[in-house]
């Protein structure tokens, strides 16, 4: 029989959810959706994911929602937004801690081709930037146990783990 997982992934809108879950299901970006699903072969057998997206866009009562029975939480934040990093640990972190039992974190930091481009196409693209640094992120995921801490960019398809 296969066995299904549901993985909630969270964060501030416009940080690049819904691109990391279409790249690792599709390997290609499509248009925002709330939930996604993989198969995936794992050693005991195929394994079916079920990826649910919710940002703040979503009224509370619907992100509690998405919560229910989650296996997983993905959060993710903009690695050139300190903003986005910090609702992390302000507000999606202790959401989720009242809202289940015992949740399990993944730390994801996406848009990191941004901080590594020594030639931005806009001036605008580096003013009023503040890059989360690989300590913040290690700092955090210690903090939270997680179990796991990745860097993702929608260039390359590829989640670096770090």
């Amino acid at each position: 029989m296969m066995k299904s997982i549901k993985v909630c992934v969270v964060g501030e809108e416009g940080v690049g959810k819904s691109t990391l879950v279409s790249s690792f299901v599709n390997n290609e970006y499509k248009e925002t959706t709330t939930k996604y699903t993989a198969l995936t072969q794992t050693d005991n057998g195929l394994m079916e994911i079920n990826f649910w997206v919710s940002s703040e866009r979503d009224s509370y009562e619907e992100r509690i929602q998405y919560y229910v029975d989650t296996d997983c939480f993905i959060l993710c934040f903009a690695m050139n937004d300190q903003n986005s990093f910090d609702k992390i640990q302000s507000i999606w972190i202790p959401e989720i801690q009242q809202n289940t039992n015992s949740p399990v974190f993944f730390l994801a930091a996406t848009k990191t081709d941004l901080k590594e481009s020594k030639y931005p196409q806009k001036l605008n693209d580096i003013v009023n930037q503040t890059f989360v640094s690989r300590l913040s992120m290690h700092v955090l995921g210690r903090k939270i146990n997680a179990i796991g801490v990745v860097e993702f960019s929608s260039k390359e398809p590829v989640c670096s783990f770090i």
